[in-house]
């Protein structure tokens, strides 16, 4: 989209979840909400019943070798909402799974973020926000190593505002 169609208002977010885990719909729909984040619903890609075909049609070899199906059906569900961006010419959308965990400060640190990014580059493309982070379910984090080997996401000195999205 035209970088000058920043100031539109940002479409709600989009979350990924599987139909099956009506639990984790629930939680996420409660930390959202309480958040104040708008969101609709993405249908996540089931990566255990792709079939040989989905995955030569949609895979690479090297991603069918390194990744699993599981991570492969998340790739793919984030395709889709990539997608989705594109057919609604958004001008800034949030992708959310269904796990994530929003910290105290994050409209905060988002909107800093988002004014930087104009101020550096208008047109800048995609924010990944946590995109490198894994979390522990006692909240311990990590850095995923090989997604952002991978994603040439791993880029240092960090700006300052990527500090207010950890915990």
């Amino acid at each position: 989209p035209d970088p000058r169609q920043r100031n539109r208002p940002m479409e709600p977010a989009l979350v990924i979840n599987l139909p099956r885990h009506a639990a984790r719909r629930k939680s996420v729909a409660s930390r959202l909400s309480e958040a104040r984040v708008a969101f609709e619903w993405a249908p996540a890609t089931d990566g255990s019943a792709l079939t040989a075909g989905d995955l030569d049609d949609h895979v690479t070899a090297l991603g069918r070798a390194l990744m699993t199906r599981g991570m492969i059906g998340c790739f793919l569900s984030h395709r889709a909402c990539w997608q989705e961006c594109v057919r609604r010419q958004a001008s800034q959308q949030l992708i959310f799974e269904d796990d994530v965990v929003l910290v105290e400060s994050f409209g905060s640190a988002l909107s800093a973020a988002l004014a930087d990014l104009a101020a550096l580059d208008p047109a800048w493309d995609v924010l990944l926000v946590g995109a490198l982070g894994c979390v522990h379910p006692d909240c311990r984090y990590g850095v995923n190593l090989l997604h952002g080997l991978m994603g040439g996401g791993l880029r240092w000195p960090r700006p300052k505002w990527a500090n207010t999205f950890d915990r």
